[in-house]
């Protein structure tokens, strides 16, 4: 779902927002992007089923509206398949940027980047606290292994090489397996702590306990789309203990899920199947060496405006 408006324009920058009965808070994030020192060129909002559906708003270019929700992956890619710009500003619709600047300075670092596939933000709360999730830890520009929706620039042109978003997903964990096709083709994923971006977190249609279902199921999907095939039953233990790692710090086990998800991946199984595309394995390698803290000389360099442009793998 790429280029059906031809060939992009070098430098700009299209904003792409899935939005879902949210709509106050999404009249204050398209503010907040009217108010940026660099505007996006175009403003792309999908209405992914809202009940009742979206208004129209002030500074939107585009407004796309499905009568039914399918999801966060679905409704970007719709987005994109609008968009003309050179980069794309993926973002929650209960977010904000305060930062007046945040649009500027991710396009000036993009631009220094050879082969960038994303830059990813840091999500703060209202009063500028970050949030505990973050793509990683500390205040150094690093090499990522992943971003996060709430906000993050794209390069159009690798999103056209990759692929967008794996629409089976629906939402949750699209970003991550996004990075590894990202990663596979030798794209650069950064994260710029310094690129704050408030997210509001509205529980209007967010549950936890659906959450911890959705990361579990679609870690079984990635697993079984992208992983080779000698790999899968390993991935799958993996997937598994994690999960159940992580429900138990959440206190949210609930063994109902994991027959859940086991029932979905049944069901997808040859969706999955049709769309699987294996990555090698020194890309998953790559992937889980991100999370150390070892900064590469070259992004040192380039955080640091010691050079105007750098590749960095």
């Amino acid at each position: 779902m790429m280029d059906r408006k031809g060939e992009c324009q070098a430098g700009s920058v299209s904003a792409v927002v899935a939005a879902r009965n949210r709509p106050e808070r999404l009249r204050l994030l398209l503010q907040s992007l009217r108010s940026q020192e660099i505007r996006p060129t175009e403003v792309i909002v999908v209405d992914d089923g809202s009940e009742p559906p979206l208004p129209s708003f002030d500074g939107v270019t585009v407004q796309v509206r499905l009568e039914a929700s399918a999801g966060a992956c679905r409704a970007r890619n719709i987005g994109l398949a609008h968009c003309t710009g050179e980069y794309v500003l993926i973002v929650d619709d209960d977010a904000e940027l305060v930062d007046c600047s945040l649009v500027r300075r991710a396009l000036e670092l993009a631009q220094r980047v050879e082969r960038l596939g994303a830059i990813a933000f840091r999500q703060v709360d209202a009063d500028g606290k970050p949030q505990w999730m973050q793509p990683l830890p500390g205040e150094q520009l690093r090499l990522a292994p992943t971003f996060y929706g709430y906000g993050a620039l794209l390069s159009r042109e690798a999103l056209r090489i990759s692929g967008c978003f794996f629409e089976p997903l629906q939402y949750y964990y699209e970003e991550n397996e996004l990075c590894m096709r990202l990663l596979e083709h030798e794209f650069t994923v950064l994260y710029d702590p310094s690129l704050e971006i408030v997210h509001h977190l509205d529980a209007k249609g967010r549950n936890d306990r659906f959450i911890h279902r959705l990361v579990w199921r679609n870690t079984m999907f990635t697993v079984i789309a992208r992983f080779p095939a000698w790999l899968i039953p390993a991935g799958l233990v993996a997937a598994f203990v994690r999960w159940v790692r992580l429900t138990l710090q959440w206190k949210e086990l609930h063994f109902t899920d994991f027959w859940w998800g086991g029932v979905g991946l049944l069901t997808n199984f040859p969706e999955l199947l049709r769309q699987r595309a294996p990555i090698r394995l020194a890309t998953i390698r790559r992937l889980r060496s991100l999370r150390s803290k070892v900064v590469p000389p070259q992004l040192r360099a380039l955080s640091e405006g010691v050079v105007e442009t750098a590749s960095v793998k």
